[in-house]
């Protein structure tokens, strides 16, 4: 599991988000993670949305059309799997037709 240390000031803005947001709030966002995170960029929060979905066994299709993908190949980009969802996925076959 991957632990991101965050700053009180922007923890306590990210709780308080609500949808929809005005791109005015995302761009005050933006400017005081990067106090603190100075190579931080928005496309990093869209990154780990993407992730985050897929491995909460949301749909790549769904996902696809959430954030505006054209072609589902663009959102594939987004998708990063780590060993052990690797593992568990694999695990889920069945190999009976060796035990003969």
């Amino acid at each position: 599991e991957r632990i991101v240390p965050i700053h009180e000031e922007i923890f306590d803005d990210l709780k308080n988000i609500k949808f929809p947001i005005a791109l005015s709030k995302i761009d005050k966002l933006r400017e005081k993670i990067q106090k603190y995170f100075p190579n931080f960029k928005l496309h990093n929060l869209r990154h780990t949305f993407a992730t985050s979905l897929i491995r909460a066994g949301g749909n790549i299709y769904t996902l696809s059309q959430i954030m505006w993908h054209w072609k589902i190949d663009t959102t594939t980009v987004y998708l990063s799997l780590d060993t052990s969802s690797a593992k568990k996925e694999i695990s889920k076959i069945k190999f009976d037709f060796l035990k003969k």
